[in-house]
């Protein structure tokens, strides 16, 4: 928490277009036993915001997870059926406006994720999808 303000400086920075999100596979991570949604394919936009933002952190100091970033939306936590990914019949469109910095609190009746900081998605005029620094060159 002692960097909370330099990582609200950098998320601020970045210029964020609109992208879509579609969920259509559910699917059971057996290593973290949670049951989530996940889209077949993540779309440029949010690879693209992952990719700025990472770019900026690492640029700052920070030291970032090792693990590949996998879009998904938890569904259920201890799970332990084992069952391979299911296509949904009818996807879960989700068109987020913002992103945001959010921290995982475990409690006895579950997690909890306040957030610390919310940015929105701006979409200038003549801009490709995706993130760049605000005043960046494109």
């Amino acid at each position: 928490m002692a960097r909370l303000a330099e990582l609200n400086t950098i998320a601020a920075g970045l210029s964020v277009s609109p992208f879509s999100l579609s969920l259509n596979r559910l699917e059971c991570w057996r290593g973290s036993r949670v049951l989530c949604l996940t889209p077949g394919k993540a779309p440029a936009g949010l690879n693209e915001l992952v990719e700025g933002l990472s770019e900026e952190l690492v640029k700052s100091g920070f030291r970032l997870e090792k693990r590949p970033f996998r879009a998904h939306l938890t569904m259920a936590r201890e799970v332990t059926v084992n069952q391979p990914a299911t296509m949904l019949s009818a996807p879960i469109l989700l068109e987020p406006d913002s992103f945001s910095l959010l921290e995982s609190r475990a409690g006895p009746c579950g997690s909890a994720y306040p957030a610390l900081g919310t940015w929105p998605f701006v979409l200038q005029n003549d801009e490709r999808p995706g993130v760049s620094p605000k005043g960046a060159m494109r």
